[in-house]
């Protein structure tokens, strides 16, 4: 019906009861895109307000109904390309975009291509490494992501994101106290 959408989203507490996000505030979204991720149908929605596309899980929405006000109507909606941006996301999580580069183990090359798709430049920098830019919504689960191929992946820049990285190791072994016991 080309019409913005309303919805309250919530979240489970540690007693397993619904908590609504934002004191309970309505969303309102222009619905752009239904996609599946780690077993869950997922909503894009283009938010006027925010002037961004925001990702909500379809089965913690609650009261969505249709409102009476028309779809945005926006040239970053026109320029949306759904495929380059869920090569951007992780987990569905959104973050600030930028452009990374990446060094990484050869052994790695299919995990980067399934990742960010078969046009990634990959950039030989010595028989065993390989570099590649990549344009990603930095996020904890990019750098979760990173941080799980240990030794054989490293951001090289930009230095903020660098700087995010260093910070959540330095947070996660601090959660066990002295590296030496």
């Amino acid at each position: 019906e080309d019409r913005q959408i309303i919805f309250r989203y919530f979240e489970w507490t540690v007693s397993k009861e619904i908590r609504l996000k934002k004191d309970g505030e309505n969303y309102h979204v222009s619905p752009w895109a239904l996609t599946w991720d780690n077993e869950n149908y997922y909503l894009i929605g283009y938010n006027d307000y925010y002037r961004n596309f925001l990702h909500f899980r379809i089965d913690r929405m609650t009261e969505t109904r249709i409102s009476h006000y028309d779809i945005v109507e926006s040239g970053e909606i026109d320029e949306f390309d759904l495929a380059k941006h869920y090569r951007q996301l992780f987990g569905m999580y959104s973050g600030d975009a930028q452009t990374v580069k990446l060094s990484f183990d050869k052994n790695l090359i299919d995990v980067v291509i399934d990742k960010f798709g078969e046009s990634v430049k990959l950039v030989p920098q010595s028989e065993d490494s390989i570099e590649t830019e990549v344009d990603v919504q930095v996020s904890p689960q990019f750098i979760a992501w990173v941080n799980s191929f240990g030794k054989q992946m490293k951001v090289l820049s930009p230095g903020s994101v660098v700087k995010q990285i260093k910070e959540s190791l330095i947070e996660a072994l601090s959660q066990y106290g002295d590296a030496q016991s």
